[in-house]
Formats: structure tokens, C-alpha cells, sequence
């Protein structure tokens, strides 16, 4: 489901310059008479940054751009520990 852009609120993980920079560079990297191309934002908000990392060895969550690179109503976030960004369950501000 896609979030209006007056809808959206930015936390700490910066998704609104995210998705300018994306479009931008989709824009000016095909010639420039392509249409900005923002990437799917999903509802939810990304995990709180965890204060310490797990011990190495782990299964590690997959790779993404955007949150259409999830499954399920999972969120592509940025992860402190494996420094990309990787698919994560949203939270919900009640």
C-alpha cells in the first residue's frame, strides 16, 4: 500500500531524502526525459537502532533498495550491526 507524501513522517532513518536521492538519480542517469521513479514506501516505521549488536553467526535478514524489495508488510531499514539496510518487521506508533 502506498503513503501519500503529505502522510509520510521521517524518523531517524531519513526514507523522504532516500527516496529524492533514488528519484534524482533515476532521473538524471536515463537522459533526464524519464519520470522520477520515488521507490514503495509501506505503512510502519523502522525498528528502533538496537544499543548493542547480536553475536556474530547468525541467519542474516536479506538485502533490499526499497520496501518492495520486502515481503510481507516488512520495511527496508538500515541495520547499525550489518551496516546495509536489510528487511526488518515495522513498528507502529499507537
Amino acid at each position: 500500500m502506498r503513503v501519500p507524501l503529505e502522510k509520510m513522517t521521517v524518523g531517524k532513518t531519513y526514507v523522504l531524502e532516500l527516496a529524492v536521492l533514488v528519484g534524482f538519480l533515476a532521473s538524471c542517469c536515463e537522459g533526464g526525459d524519464s519520470p522520477i521513479i520515488f521507490p514503495t514506501l509501506k505503512e510502519g516505521r523502522c525498528p528502533i537502532i538496537r544499543d548493542e549488536c547480536p553475536p556474530p553467526g547468525r541467519i542474516s535478514p536479506p538485502k533490499c533498495i526499497d520496501d518492495a524489495s520486502c515481503s510481507g508488510e516488512n520495511k527496508c531499514c538500515f541495520d547499525i550491526c550489518l551496516r546495509r539496510n536489510t528487511c526488518k518487521p515495522p513498528r507502529f506508533l499507537l
